[in-house]
């Protein structure tokens, strides 16, 4: 009995020392910095510091305390390379939705997260774009796949809250989706971002308050509640002042609401006169 509690103890020790140096060791140092660039280069929209990180992070798949980790950070830069690409170089979003599904799969084979789902989910997202009308549907099924999977490993994690209000606001109203109820789970998600930590420090930090507030201005813009959108739009940027999307998309959809919102006034006026 004394032998067995000794090679428990002895088991515990080194599992605890491994535990120790995932998260504290040089690897660990090296993985962190590689993160917080990608996060940097993920929220401006920087293209050349995705593909460094990417670089990065594939010369060290062969680390196998971290393996996990460089297949998820290269799923993820392939990931926004290949929205960065969607319109300018479709045949190179297509390589980089490709290769992001392979290392995604990968890291997958090694230890399946919710956060590895949600990231099938935004991936899915391109390669719907990128495909036929023809191939919309069984996508959209296997998106709801992935969605599925992500809300039974972890159902409040703000990644799966997120893409699934994506989700629901690119489908149809007829279909049970429509913008409503996309608002409705932003909403929730900005609750329970109040409280979420991520269990893993190594996790990419997106889908953050200020994106949910980001996305919450463009459907407020999109269905015309100005003032509401302009509240989230504002909150967003002092959040994330070089917040890419919000700078580009969201911005540009609120000046094009409040044009159309001028211009409709203008008329009723001169009706009026």
């Amino acid at each position: 009995m004394k032998l067995h509690k000794v090679c428990y103890g002895i088991l515990f020790f080194f599992y605890l020392a491994s535990f120790v140096s995932a998260n504290q060791g040089p690897g660990a140092a090296i993985f962190k910095d590689i993160k917080t660039h990608i996060e940097e280069a993920y929220y401006t929209d920087n293209k050349t510091e995705l593909e460094a990180q990417l670089k990065r992070a594939s010369a060290l798949v062969n680390d196998k305390e971290f393996e996990w980790y460089a297949y998820y950070y290269m799923a993820f830069c392939h990931n926004h390379l290949s929205m960065l690409t969607l319109e300018s170089d479709p045949e190179q979003a297509r390589k980089h939705v490709d290769a992001a599904f392979e290392n995604v799969d990968k890291a997958k084979e090694i230890n399946e997260a919710a956060e590895l789902y949600v990231l099938c989910i935004s991936i899915m997202g391109k390669k719907i774009t990128l495909g036929s009308s023809l191939m919309r549907m069984t996508r959209g099924l296997e998106t709801l796949r992935y969605m599925d999977k992500a809300k039974e490993l972890d159902p409040d994690m703000p990644g799966v809250v997120f893409e699934h209000a994506l989700t629901e606001y690119h489908t149809p109203v007829k279909f049970g989706g429509g913008v409503d109820k996309a608002k409705a789970l932003l909403k929730k998600n900005l609750k329970i971002l109040e409280t979420y930590e991520h269990q893993d420090p190594l996790y990419i930090d997106w889908h953050l308050r200020e994106d949910n507030l980001a996305w919450l201005a463009y459907f407020e813009a999109e269905t015309g509640n100005i003032c509401e959108a302009t509240e989230y739009y504002n909150e967003a940027a002092a959040l994330r002042p070089d917040h890419a999307f919000l700078n580009s998309v969201v911005e540009k959809k609120l000046n094009e609401k409040k044009n159309e919102l001028l211009r409709s006034k203008q008329e009723g006026e001169e009706d009026h006169g």
